[in-house]
């Protein structure tokens, strides 16, 4: 699971604004880039103020991603692990498998089958760090779609 910032049809916009200076998919790339390192840091800060139990193992993992595609640069912000997930969304009650809270369990001086029963009688409740970031990203990359506009104009005067 990762939650990824696309910008549709990114290359025909540099391509149409960016016909007279190359500055423009530096600006656009920068902007990318802080947003997926601003959402990065939401997602760790939800996960940290919505629980008070240990997820520093799965805090730590959860890292952001700037790349280009055939479709356009992308920037993503990634799960550390394969059980963030289980932080993020409520779970059913079911019996997690032998040793996968061993050294969580460890950690916190309780038997692993106190803490697989409770999760086997009542599930567990997310933390939906990265549903609850979205709107947070959404509006610092709307303000900064703004900014980037006028770093663009201000190029082509000094241009």
């Amino acid at each position: 699971m990762s939650a990824t910032i696309h910008v549709i049809n990114l290359r025909e916009f540099i391509h149409a604004v960016d016909v007279t200076h190359q500055d423009t998919r530096k600006f656009v790339r920068e902007l990318l880039k802080d947003a997926a390192f601003y959402g990065e840091k939401q997602v760790k800060d939800k996960m940290t103020s919505a629980h008070g139990v240990d997820t520093s193992d799965s805090r730590r993992g959860i890292h952001s991603e700037f790349g280009e595609t055939v479709n356009g640069d992308f920037a993503r912000i990634i799960p550390g692990n394969d059980t963030t997930i289980f932080l993020e969304v409520d779970t059913a009650p079911h019996w997690p498998p032998p040793g996968a809270l061993e050294a969580w369990a460890r950690r916190h001086g309780i038997a692993e089958f106190i803490v697989q029963r409770k999760i086997a009688e009542s599930g567990t409740q997310g933390l939906y760090m990265f549903e609850r970031s979205v709107p947070e990203i959404r509006t610092r990359v709307g303000r900064e779609m703004k900014n980037l506009a006028k770093r663009i104009g201000a190029a082509w005067d000094n241009g």
